[in-house]
């Protein structure tokens, strides 16, 4: 159902992902002889695309209330494509950081964003897992 807590769960998971197109994933700051270095979403078109599957896929997946199963397994690839991102954008961190030696900069608040947006869709998981046991259980009673 539409009104059920795992849609709650799903609209703040791709509200979180959406954060990251806007805010920065690392930044290095300016030095005397260096400019400053970002790592952010929109510099990359893979990350990009990604990105907009992480936002798109848990809203889609909303509005399949009716067949459960099918928004189980569309859960499970938004998280599998939030890890997806997450772990693409530490690559690109860990490249910029060998590239630079000797320069120390600083995640942002869009990791955070990653990560609880993954855990906000384990919870819709669970709670589809609920859903559909409790309609197996009163199916039984039938």
């Amino acid at each position: 159902m539409i009104q059920r807590i795992q849609s709650f769960w799903l609209f703040l998971a791709a509200a979180f992902n959406a954060v990251t197109l806007v805010l920065c994933f690392y930044s290095v700051p300016a030095t005397t002889t260096m400019p400053a270095l970002q790592v952010k979403v929109t510099d990359h078109y893979p990350s990009l695309l990604l990105t907009a599957v992480c936002v798109l896929l848990p809203l889609v997946t909303i509005f399949f209330y009716g067949n459960r199963k099918k928004q189980l397994s569309m859960s499970m690839v938004s998280v599998l494509a939030t890890c997806g991102l997450l772990s693409t954008l530490l690559a690109r961190t860990n490249t910029v950081m060998n590239q630079n030696p000797g320069r120390t900069g600083t995640y942002g608040v869009s990791g955070v964003m990653l990560a609880l947006s993954a855990i906000l869709i384990i919870l819709a998981i669970i709670g589809i897992r609920k859903d559909e046991k409790l309609v197996k259980s009163v199916e039984r009673l039938r």
